[in-house]
């Protein structure tokens, strides 16, 4: 079950975060307006770890609010590669917008949403999910529907979405539906059931 402190904190994090992000600087005079310290567009990033790229990110428009500690893109994409060096790609993914809040290591992508963790052969599918960098937890809002797919054809939909990332477990809490594809192994003589 999700905790609802990390819950409420996810919440406000992506509200304090994302009410400061504007997109559109024509609006007004910015009195009372955030501005960002930096803006980027068609944005790339690379973060190293041990001199080795660790994860490559791309924004159609990248916003940095320094004294916040705030990243703000739109049309973001990432991919993370193993920690151990190996160039492997251990995730990926795609938001239309993503709200990096790096002093509660938040991370909020939405307005569409795609996960894929390549080790787990899951690909996630939603409106909005939050990272939780410190917990290492993936979460769906609490209503909203997340589409589980794996490369076999199986696919869960359902609300309540959580997955601890270290211990590679994926759950939802509330209502589901979908389509499970046995392996040829373990059917019958047609080969596979749904």
């Amino acid at each position: 079950m999700f905790r609802p402190s990390v819950m409420t904190a996810c919440v406000l994090a992506f509200l304090s975060a994302f009410s400061a992000c504007s997109f559109n600087y024509a609006e007004g005079d910015g009195e009372g307006k955030t501005l960002p310290e930096m803006v980027m567009v068609d944005a790339a990033a690379r973060r190293y770890e041990d001199s080795r790229v660790r994860v490559e990110f791309r924004a159609k428009v990248l916003e940095v609010y320094d004294s916040d500690k705030v990243w703000a893109a739109e049309g973001a994409s990432f991919t993370e590669y193993e920690a151990n060096g190996s160039g492997e790609v251990h995730s990926e993914g795609s938001a239309g917008i993503l709200v990096i809040d790096d002093r509660a290591g938040i991370y909020t992508l939405g307005k569409g949403t795609t996960f894929r963790v390549i080790g787990d052969d899951i690909l996630l599918n939603a409106p909005d999910l939050r990272w939780s960098k410190r917990d290492n937890a993936l979460a769906g809002p609490e209503g909203g529907v997340v589409e589980a797919r794996e490369r076999d054809g199986t696919v869960i939909r359902g609300t309540g979405f959580f997955a601890d990332t270290l211990r590679h477990s994926y759950r939802f809490s509330g209502q589901i539906s979908g389509e499970f594809v046995r392996s040829p192994s373990g059917a019958g003589s047609d080969g596979g059931s749904r």
